[in-house]
């Protein structure tokens, strides 16, 4: 939350300590109006239109946050993840820019052939395109992948 803070003062040349008692007020459940008009000296005294747009700013970069996460992990989980796309995902300062920078990586759609990937059996698919193989051996070795899934 403090490096959203911090970028948010930047970004709307505001103090930090109005940006979080803004987010603290709208946190404990009050109204934008409510803000504007009776807790100006929390804010320092900052109108409906700016308090309105720090919560705007606000959701839209801790949204930004989570996807960045989201997408790394993703990522790394085919293990295509390097030290320079995590860089770009990093420093990207707007949601299309990452949904960009994962589309190559994104997995089109499920289908049965990456769900078998999914659960290790590419090993028995390379097996079964071995020219030179008996039926008998190919059952020996498809026993070796069986399991309750």
């Amino acid at each position: 939350m403090n490096n959203v803070v911090t970028s948010l003062a930047l970004q709307l040349k505001l103090k930090e300590k109005q940006i979080t008692s803004v987010l603290d007020l709208l946190g404990d459940g009050s109204t934008v109006p409510f803000i504007a008009r009776y807790r100006k000296e929390a804010t320092g005294n900052l109108d409906e239109d700016q308090i309105r747009l720090i919560e705007k700013e606000y959701k839209y970069q801790t949204n930004l946050v989570k996807r960045k996460e989201e997408i790394i992990r993703l990522i790394n989980e085919k293990k295509m993840l390097t030290k320079e796309l995590e860089e770009q995902i990093n420093q990207a300062t707007k949601l299309q820019v990452i949904e960009d920078l994962y589309l190559p990586y994104k997995e089109k759609r499920k289908t049965k052939a990456t769900e078998a990937i999914k659960h290790g059996l590419q090993p028995l698919a390379d097996y079964i395109n071995n020219d030179f193989i008996t039926k008998e051996d190919l059952e020996k070795e498809a026993l070796k992948y069986l399991s309750d899934e």
